[in-house]
């Protein structure tokens, strides 16, 4: 199991799962820089590898992220209201594994039909295609410098995730029944 945390709850969460865990491996991919603590992050959600960080009645667009840029797509609410009128919705996905795992009606309770999804991972966008509609990630190398600065110029911020959202929801805007991406026609075997 590969965990991604993004705060202090996560972190525990994943250290849980890792400890009591028999039979799989686990990697705690940490963040050197300091994180803040989600409002509504909880030791018993994270466990469950994914959950509603920001909850958004009429919500025009699930945000879903993992690691350090959760805070920051929990920032990008504020903008997208502001600045483009759009609500949003926060997923945190710390561990695909464990998410996966999960009966599907929870699953789709946290990722549900009916609204378009964002995914937001600054080290890829591989694998998000089953959590989200659009994803926002590097598929290339970065650059080097302070962890501000390489998010600004590849537009990690608030702003820029926010003009991925407005983007996602207005490629979207005309389509009937928008299905989750958690349904798929098949499940594939691995």
């Amino acid at each position: 199991m590969v965990w991604r945390p993004a705060d202090g709850n996560e972190t525990s969460a994943a250290y849980y799962v890792a400890l009591t865990s028999l039979h799989t491996p686990s990697i705690l991919a940490l963040s050197r820089q300091n994180l803040p603590q989600l409002e509504n992050s909880t030791i018993a959600s994270a466990i469950k590898g994914g959950y509603v960080v920001h909850e958004a009645e009429k919500a025009d667009i699930t945000i879903v992220s993992t690691g350090s840029e959760v805070g920051i797509a929990v920032d990008a609410i504020k903008t997208l209201k502001e600045q483009h009128n759009l609500t949003a919705r926060v997923v945190s996905i710390p561990c695909f594994e464990v998410f996966d795992a999960q009966s599907k009606e929870y699953r789709l309770s946290v990722i549900p039909d009916g609204i378009p999804s964002l995914s937001v991972e600054v080290m890829s966008t591989m694998g998000w295609e089953r959590y989200s509609h659009e994803q926002f990630g590097l598929n290339r190398f970065g650059a080097s410098g302070a962890y501000k600065d390489v998010y600004k110029k590849f537009e990690f911020t608030p702003e820029g995730i926010a003009k991925r959202a407005v983007a996602t929801v207005e490629f979207y805007k005309d389509v009937p029944n928008i299905r989750s991406p958690l349904n798929r026609a098949f499940q594939q075997l691995i």
